[in-house]
């Protein structure tokens, strides 16, 4: 799974240079229009003596107005790539006072953006510029609307005091406001008691841009990090989450209910302040929290590629310590060492990324069986079609889905592990025939009418609605899928209603012609949450930590999500009377088949980023297998280079 690679255009929006409504009244000028290449749209804040302090006049002399300076660049440069990536641009401007503020300064925030995009696998530069448009004005720069307000020593809140006259539809000037030095051990961007006149501006602001609300939120983010230190005199202790989920699922609400909201309950000293996420944002959201070095207290985490950053970098915690005293209560192969050789996030979960759903009263209907053999499959195709029916049904709109899904398995049928393995450490190569074999057997499942092109065209969750009407038999995703099919507990309504969950059957794709291994699926410990290395060893906080992260592995957690069809439990003997059929089934799934590697657990994002838009484009018809292969063995070869 990861993050597509987006063409490399600059986005071009128009937007008027507005006052905001105290400073127009005051100048009683027109509007201007301002017209620049703009990409986002950042809100900071600071809370006086925290953030910014008396800087301008100081930075030079003063050690503690040069940390801020410092801190301030970091700010950005977290807030810039997070909606940079997120929103895929080429170029940031910064307005007023951070945008004219120095070279450096924007050369530092450049800096940290372009690294988060190299991450990302998104194969471009971006550049960050400053903006000398009026300092005063609330859009002058793509980023820094509000930065002038909250980020210098200069106060919006005393502009109707400031001295000098206005001119004709200018934006107002500022007058000084002194800020109290910085408190002791304080280095965190919070939000001030003026959060009202935030929201007001952050509407004001999205009828113009549309943009703000995504950065109020990064904000708020922060905000929460700030109070997270490790407090003392019994106040409570506040965790800051970066959660994967899928709130359309019918299991989010009993997963937010049941298991966070439960914990809170449960835990009144602590405070948790959750962000969720789903697909790529969360992912570049991670990787931009890396880079800006503001990871979140706990966070939810892949045991290789898609978290590769976390683990070679050694950002979260060593778990075993914590792990040991109750070692022998998870299923070993959920505890083996993850990426970065140790175990850095505890699996809630054993998962299988490749599994074919098969509708059994549909092919019935229509004379048909499971096919144990890929000829037999294809045989079926002209009397699918016959039937208006799609073969195999993915929504593969976004590119991890057929590496991750589907073409993980066929490395693991045809490469195998072994091989792979020789590929990993350079002894073998990409395009080499067994990695071309694999590619061509999935370029056929095209040519013989198995997968159509549209499977590119449906988005993810929107293939759940199709598969469950019957308009295809067969359905390709991961295990986790059997989630988006069960009862909404909310509704009580199911996309596949539990009396008709018997007709549906869990199994692998059939046997491919010269597979080396057979009946396998590809698979993974499962994800889990690890915890940021930098809260300090012993602390309270680090307690706290461990507490959330041992209830959200904790059998009661994980019987929740079993049920849910969230997840199959990483600990052993957890069961439930409760599950519908379907979520039986996935049980039973497990018992009847080997596993393999999955690619992006096991290959750097720079080298499965170039295969996952390659298999995009082998399945459009505008490349061949032999191509692809070359172009992910350069990536590796570049990869491999990179770490000497």
């Amino acid at each position: 799974m990861t993050t597509r690679s987006a063409p490399q255009v600059m986005s071009r929006h128009s937007l008027p240079c507005t006052t905001s409504p105290k400073r127009r009244r005051s100048s009683g000028g027109p509007r201007s229009q301002w017209h620049s290449e703009q990409t986002s749209l950042i809100y900071l804040k600071t809370e006086a003596g925290v953030g910014a302090g008396i800087i301008l006049e100081h930075q030079d002399g003063d050690p503690t107005a040069r940390r801020l300076v410092d801190e301030a660049a970091e700010a950005l440069t977290a807030v810039v790539a997070s909606a940079g990536v997120l929103l895929d641009v080429d170029m940031v401007v910064i307005g007023g006072i951070w945008g004219e503020f120095s070279p450096a300064f924007l050369e530092q925030v450049q800096e940290g953006f372009q690294t988060v995009v190299d991450r990302t696998g998104l194969e471009k530069t971006v550049k960050v510029k400053g903006s000398t448009s009026s300092a005063g004005c609330d859009l002058p720069g793509a980023v820094g609307l509000v930065i002038d307000d909250w980020l210098n020593p200069y106060s919006s809140d005393t502009v109707d005091s400031a001295p000098g006259p206005r001119r004709e539809g200018e934006c107002s000037s500022r007058s000084f406001r002194t800020m109290t030095p910085p408190q002791e051990g304080r280095r965190d961007l919070i939000l001030t008691r003026e959060g009202t006149q935030v929201a007001h501006r952050r509407y004001r602001v999205m009828g113009v841009a549309g943009l703000a609300l995504l950065a109020v939120l990064v904000a708020v983010q922060w905000a929460g990090g700030a109070l997270a230190q490790d407090q003392q005199g019994g106040e409570p202790i506040v965790l800051t989450v970066l959660n994967y989920l899928d709130a359309t699922s019918p299991g989010a609400e009993r997963e937010v209910e049941e298991v966070w909201n439960a914990f809170e309950r449960n835990n009144p000293g602590i405070k948790i302040v959750r962000e969720d996420l789903f697909l790529e944002p969360f992912h570049q959201k991670t990787e931009a929290y890396a880079a800006a070095g503001r990871l979140p207290d706990v966070i939810y985490m892949w045991p290789g590629g898609r978290s590769s950053t976390l683990h070679t970098q050694r950002l979260v915690k060593d778990l075993t310590p914590f792990v040991d005293p109750m070692r022998d209560e998870f299923s070993e192969a959920a505890l083996v060492p993850q990426a970065g050789g140790y175990l850095a996030e505890l699996p809630i979960a054993l998962t299988a990324t490749h599994v074919l759903y098969v509708n059994k009263e549909l092919l019935d209907s229509l004379g048909l069986q499971i096919p144990t053999t890929y000829e037999e499959l294809e045989e079926m195709v002209p009397a699918l079609k016959a039937a208006g029916k799609d073969v195999v049904l993915m929504g593969a709109q976004d590119d991890w889905v057929v590496q991750s899904t589907l073409f993980s398995m066929i490395v693991g049928r045809l490469v195998g592990d072994g091989t792979m393995d020789e590929i990993i450490a350079g002894r073998a190569e990409f395009t080499d025939e067994p990695f071309v074999k694999a590619l061509r057997f999935y370029a056929s499942l095209f040519e013989d009418g198995v997968l159509s092109r549209r499977i590119f065209q449906t988005a993810y969750n929107e293939v759940n609605p199709l598969f469950a009407s019957g308009k295809a038999p067969f359905l390709i995703d991961g295990d986790w899928k059997v989630g988006n099919f069960l009862t909404d507990p909310t509704t009580g309504e199911a996309l596949i209603p539990p009396e008709e969950q018997e007709n549906f059957v869990m199994t692998v794709f059939p046997a491919i012609p010269g597979e080396l291994n057979h009946n396998t699926t590809s698979s993974v410990p499962g994800v889990g949450f690890g915890i940021n290395a930098a809260i300090p060893e012993g602390s309270r906080k680090e307690e706290a930590a461990w507490r959330l992260v041992g209830w959200l592995t904790s059998a009661e957690a994980q019987r929740i999500r079993l049920e849910t069809g969230a997840a199959f439990p990483s600990r052993k003997g957890v069961t439930s009377d409760r599950l519908e059929p379907l979520a039986q089934e996935r049980s039973r799934f497990y018992g009847r088949v080997g596993g393999t590697y999955v690619l992006d657990n096991v290959l750097d994002s720079k080298v499965y980023g170039p295969l996952n838009v390659g298999l995009q484009e082998i399945g459009l018809g505008l490349s061949t297998p032999e191509a692809v292969a070359a172009s992910v063995q350069r990536a590796y070869d570049a990869w491999k280079a990179a770490q000497q």
